[in-house]
């Protein structure tokens, strides 16, 4: 009898199960990091979100901003890094879900209300309705109702996601740290109808690029290598120039590609 697994005289009879050997543990635990490395990276972006509330309740808007746009980083990194480690699971997904939600949905718009406070109930109200577009968003993702459900149309989010709609959000702020106060994004009377135009794209459906357009075959090619590198390399550089100037220039280009996407989405649906 093998000394890894030792089985009882109960166990012949049903008493007991056999003791797992030295191998079935190794192998349990290593199927358990699995896990646990991207789940980390979800707890670690809800750390990050909701610390920007703190942020701006001590009116630092910039770390508040710069909180919102980092857990939308980690957010893209867990599901990429589950896959990796094939340690995807129901929890993982869930937890990501919940997540977004309070990342993209109650962080950003408590953010914005701090932002144009004076607006008083006419504000917490557009920042409650941005909210509430926020979690439609994510329970219409996750019950399947998306263009990317398709194979035919996976390359296209229906309406803005929500790391999207959160890095849109912050439009009005990062424009006052670029230009400085004084600027018509410090006014209520820009920020709240804008507010009201992200919460309207959240759950709109216009289609919206996605990151799955993007194939890993597509690198293969030495000259497509050659290019990820060089966007790569202008992309530190930019940001080392000017940090707050790229991230606006990326929400313009942003907005910028919804017609795009929009007449890409409908001469698919036409074929």
């Amino acid at each position: 009898m093998s000394q890894d697994r030792k089985i009882s005289s109960n166990n012949a009879q049903g008493g007991f199960k056999p003791i797992p050997t030295n191998v079935e543990k190794n192998t349990k635990y290593i199927y358990a990091w699995r896990k646990i490395v991207p789940n980390s990276l979800t707890v670690l972006a809800i750390f990050v979100g909701v610390s920007s509330i703190k942020f701006s309740l001590e009116n630092d808007y910039k770390t508040a901003v710069l909180c919102i746009v980092l857990s939308g980083l980690l957010d893209g990194l867990d599901g990429p890094v589950a896959r990796a480690l094939n340690g995807a699971s129901t929890f993982g997904a869930e937890l990501d879900s919940l997540a977004d939600f309070v990342n993209f949905g109650i962080s950003p718009a408590i953010v914005i209300f701090f932002w144009v406070r004076h607006s008083g109930n006419v504000g917490w109200f557009l920042c409650l309705m941005y909210t509430v577009c926020m979690a439609c968003r994510l329970a219409r993702f996750n019950a399947g109702v998306d263009f990317n459900a398709s194979s035919a149309t996976r390359n296209f989010f229906m309406g803005v996601p929500a790391p999207g709609g959160a890095y849109l959000l912050s439009m009005p702020l990062i424009i006052s740290f670029n230009f400085g106060k004084g600027t018509i994004a410090d006014s209520e009377y820009f920020v709240l109808p804008y507010t009201l135009l992200v919460s309207f794209l959240l759950v709109s459906e216009v289609p919206t690029y996605s990151s799955k357009m993007i194939k890993r075959s597509a690198f293969s090619k030495t000259s497509n290598k050659i290019l990820l590198v060089g966007i790569i390399a202008s992309m530190i550089i930019s940001f080392s120039y000017s940090f707050w100037g790229s991230l606006l220039f990326g929400q313009i280009l942003y907005f910028g590609s919804f017609p795009f996407s929009y007449f890409t989405f409908k001469a698919i649906e036409k074929r």
